[in-house]
C-alpha cells in the first residue's frame, strides 16, 4: 500500500495532522470510474472543518462549476414512462449490485440528459431497477460533447458479477435495460461507448456496532471515521454528509484536548458515543431505502411516493412533468 505522507497544520484550530494517502495524486486525474456525491446537511459541518478561504471556493469542487442555478431537491421519475413522481430530497440483505461508470454522449443526447434537471435525476423502474444519471464534469459549457455523465444502474439479485463472461456482455446488459427505460436514460444507455470497461460493484455495508475501544491497545490513539466506520448503501446519498459530521465532531473534541479541557481518552470516547448511534440509524434507513427502491410494489406503496405524488399532481393541476423535460 502506497502512503504519501504530508504534514499540515489546521489553520482554524491549530491541530497538527499528518495525512496518509494510499494513492498518487495523479490517480485522481486518471481513475477509470468516478463517483459524484450529494452534499446536503454535511455542508454545515464541512464549513467548520476547513478555513474560510476554502469554504468560499467550495463551488470549484462542484461537478459543473459553471452552473449557477439553485436546486434543493432530487427529481424522482418512473423510469419506464418518464413520469415524474414529485420533488423531494427524502425521497447484504436483499443483495443489490450496480454498474457505476462515466461516459460522454453526443451533443443532442447530452443536452437531453440535462433538460428536466441540470444536475441529477433518478429513474425507478417496475422491473426493480434504479438508474441514477448525473453530471460529473463540465469541461466546456458550450460544447455538450465534453460533458461527462455518471451513470449508476443498480438491481437486486442476479445477474451477479460471475454471470457476465466479459465486457461485451456487460455493455449488452446495460443496452437491454436502456431499451425498457424512458428518455433520457434510454439514449444514455444506448450510447454507451463500446470499449468502456465496466465493473460490477456489490452494495456493501459496515456497521460500527462493536466495542473496539476497550479491546484495542491502540485506543484512544486510533479511532475510525467515514466509510471505515460506517459504510452504507448509497441510495440516500448520506455517506459524504456523515463523513463531514464525523470530521466536525472529532475536530471539536480534539480542540478541547489541545486547550486542556479534556483528556484524549475523554474526547475520543465522546466522539465515538455520538458517531456510532448516529451512523447505525443512518445505515438502517439507507438499507431500507435500498430495499424499497429495488422493489416496485414496495416503492409505490411508500408514503413518500403516495403523498408526494398526490401533492405534486395538485401543484401542477394534473399536468405531469417527464424526465425528458415535457
Amino acid at each position: 500500500m502506497y502512503a504519501n505522507e504530508k504534514a499540515s497544520t489546521h489553520s482554524q484550530n491549530g491541530i497538527k495532522a499528518t495525512v496518509y494517502e494510499r494513492e498518487e495524486e495523479d490517480t485522481y486525474l486518471t481513475r477509470p470510474r468516478e463517483w459524484g456525491m450529494t452534499l446536503q446537511f454535511g455542508q454545515e459541518y464541512l464549513a467548520k472543518c476547513i478555513p474560510p478561504d476554502l469554504v468560499a471556493r467550495l463551488d470549484e469542487a462542484c461537478c459543473d462549476s459553471f452552473y449557477t442555478g439553485k436546486h434543493t431537491s432530487w427529481p424522482m421519475f418512473n423510469g419506464q414512462t418518464g413520469e415524474k413522481f414529485f420533488d423531494g430530497v427524502h425521497s447484504d440483505v436483499r443483495e443489490a449490485l450496480m454498474f457505476n461508470a462515466c461516459w460522454t454522449l453526443p451533443a443532442d443526447v447530452a443536452l437531453l440528459q440535462r433538460k428536466a434537471h441540470p444536475i441529477f435525476r433518478i429513474g425507478y423502474h417496475p422491473m426493480g431497477m434504479s438508474w441514477v444519471t448525473a453530471i460529473q464534469d463540465v469541461t466546456d459549457p458550450n460544447d455538450p460533447t465534453t460533458f461527462l455523465f455518471q451513470q449508476c444502474l443498480s438491481w437486486p439479485g442476479r445477474p451477479h458479477a460471475e454471470d457476465f463472461p466479459g465486457q461485451q456482455s456487460k455493455i449488452d446488459f446495460i443496452k437491454s435495460k436502456a431499451v425498457a427505460y424512458a428518455e433520457p436514460w434510454k439514449s444514455a444507455g444506448l450510447n454507451i461507448p463500446p470499449d468502456l470497461q465496466l465493473q460490477v460493484d456489490p452494495i456493501t455495508m459496515w456497521s460500527p456496532d462493536m466495542d473496539w475501544s476497550s479491546s484495542s491497545p491502540l485506543w484512544p490513539h486510533v479511532t475510525l471515521a467515514g466509510d471505515a466506520a460506517h459504510n452504507m448503501p448509497p441510495f440516500r446519498g448520506q455517506g459524504l454528509n456523515n463523513v463531514f459530521q464525523d470530521a466536525e465532531k472529532l475536530v471539536s473534541e480534539l480542540y478541547d484536548v489541545k486547550e486542556g479541557n479534556k483528556s484524549l481518552e475523554q474526547a475520543v470516547r465522546v466522539y465515538e458515543e455520538e458517531m456510532k448511534p448516529r451512523s447505525l440509524r443512518e445505515i438502517s434507513v439507507s438499507l431500507m431505502q435500498s430495499r424499497m427502491v429495488h422493489n416496485w410494489e414496495t416503492l409505490m406503496s411508500a408514503p413518500m411516493i403516495k403523498a408526494g405524488m398526490h401533492a405534486y399532481r395538485e401543484e401542477v393541476n394534473g399536468n405531469v412533468e417527464t424526465a425528458s423535460g415535457g
